[in-house]
């Protein structure tokens, strides 16, 4: 099976949010309960860490009741991404326990022209 691939847009300098829906084959919500969620934006595979976001903490809350997973990245990070490309991933461990990944692609970073 080939991992989705999605590409996020980042505006360097922003409070950054994603929300993740989870739905079944059906369309239906999938139950999430117990799951423990990573994120990692570094440079390249095995690169320099540029976010860690991890449950239920560090940047990402799980939403058992509406099966969606919250990330945010404040603003004191995205000033620091420099390049205009990033790569990242999402790693799920469910309640079983199960380990897999759920996407994976590029951060494209927007600069910032306007700096304060």
């Amino acid at each position: 099976m080939t991992l989705p691939h999605l590409d996020l847009e980042i505006k360097q300098g922003e409070d950054w949010d994603m929300e993740f829906g989870m739905k079944d084959e059906n369309g239906l919500p999938s139950p999430i309960t117990g799951w423990e969620v990573r994120m990692q934006i570094r440079t390249r595979p095995g690169g320099e860490i540029m976010a860690d976001l991890s449950s239920p903490s560090n940047g990402i809350v799980v939403d058992t009741v509406n099966s969606k997973i919250n990330f945010s990245i404040p603003e004191a990070t995205t000033k620091t991404f420099s390049l205009r490309r990033y790569e990242y991933d999402i790693r799920v461990v469910t309640a079983t326990p199960k380990t897999s990944f759920l996407v994976s692609g590029n951060v494209l970073v927007e600069p910032s022209i306007t700096v304060v």
